[in-house]
């Protein structure tokens, strides 16, 4: 900071790349709630649609239409714990400068943001905050970016590098139906007869010996099973005018014991009323969904192969989630390619809903037969 440019700054209107503070934010022996203040503009400001620097001014007062107040800050936090605090919280490196400058006889605090990779958000909850919501400084206030203005904070920092510019959506492949970025489903939970009350499948004769005994009770585990379990995919638009060379999705996140993701390799095969062997044949083909598990963690990979400018692919076939008990899954989506120079990140959320049933006999013995 020098003097003419902070004479410049006190001479504009609070903006997008502009604020000012008459108080020192709370930091020192202060609770998560009073920290989540700093954070938020701090971030707030990285995710701005903007040219140029951003700055904030502690220790100033705002005067509307005219030269603003400096009336100094009486502590400052040390730059280097400040970087410790607001880079532990983000999912990303957040790059900006604390600088403690003197003017009219006081000290003023200065952050400084630079222009940077976006959209950048929180890992976790963090006093007023939440994960995953990407905080934007919109002229003189901060908003909650929604997943198109997310999209778009990427393309722009893509078209500067002269990279591929990519959006992901959920997605059904079979209908070609996009989902966007924030989906929601509904889980039934099915509440089965008793085992003893599921009765035996009846030979249809003496010598029918690949009747199958147990064909009521493998298709109420798989009616209790599939009504958990709701299909989804992906889609994926090339944007911008550069060809994206090999392009491939990963999401990794937690294992949760009330959450059930698959893939159709994985997916309850339809019970047979005649004992067979089994034909079931995994699609194997192209652009396939595959969710393994590693530990306490899950993942999902997805290749999408190259894709020409301001073209859009899909997912060949789907995966399958559902819960135990309502929930929301915040995840968080790597799109790689050849020609990217590091990953496009893209926040992913679904909210799950459950119901109650109870499964009728009827429907159980009115089952169709196998294929």
């Amino acid at each position: 900071m020098n003097d003419v440019l902070f004479e410049e700054l006190l001479n504009e209107d609070e903006s997008a790349t502009l604020d000012f503070k008459r108080d020192q934010y709370p930091f020192v022996g202060a609770t998560d709630e009073q920290k989540s203040e700093l954070l938020k503009d701090i971030v707030a400001f990285a995710n701005a649609w903007r040219r140029t620097d951003a700055y904030i001014l502690i220790g100033v007062e705002d005067v509307k239409g005219g030269r603003s107040k400096v009336i100094g800050a009486a502590s400052h936090p040390d730059d280097a714990t400040l970087q410790q605090f607001v880079n532990s919280k983000t999912q990303r490196p957040l790059t900006f400068l604390y600088e403690v400058f003197a003017s009219e006889g006081v000290q003023v605090g200065i952050i400084q943001i630079p222009l940077q990779e976006r959209p950048v958000f929180l890992k976790h909850d963090f006093g007023k905050l939440k994960k995953n919501l990407v905080y934007v400084r919109r002229g003189s206030s901060t908003g909650i970016a929604d997943p198109d203005e997310i999209s778009k904070m990427g393309s722009a920092m893509a078209l500067e590098r002269n990279e591929p510019t990519l959006e992901l959506q959920f997605a059904l492949p079979k209908t070609r139906t996009e989902m966007g970025t924030a989906l929601s489903i509904e889980s039934e939970i099915v509440e089965l007869p008793k085992t003893d009350q599921i009765p035996s499948q009846r030979m249809a004769s003496i010598i029918d010996f690949n009747n199958n005994p147990d064909f009521y009770r493998e298709m109420a585990q798989y009616i209790r099973l599939t009504s958990i379990l709701r299909e989804v995919g992906f889609t994926l638009k090339n944007t911008g005018s550069i060809l994206a060379a090999r392009a491939h999705l990963q999401i990794i996140a937690e294992r949760k014991d009330h959450v059930l993701i698959v893939d159709e390799s994985r997916y309850p095969k339809f019970p047979q009323r005649q004992r067979t062997i089994p034909m079931f044949l995994p699609n194997m083909g192209p652009n396939r969904i595959s969710v393994d598990n590693h530990g306490n963690q899950w993942s999902l990979s997805l290749s999408f192969g190259s894709l020409q400018p301001k073209a859009s692919t899909w997912s060949n076939g789907v995966f399958y989630v559902g819960a135990l008990k309502p929930c929301q899954l915040n995840l968080e989506a790597h799109i790689y390619a050849d020609n990217l120079s590091e990953p496009i990140k893209v926040p992913l959320s679904i909210d799950i809903e459950t119901k109650q049933r109870k499964l009728d006999m009827k429907e159980l013995e009115g089952a169709p037969s196998g294929v």
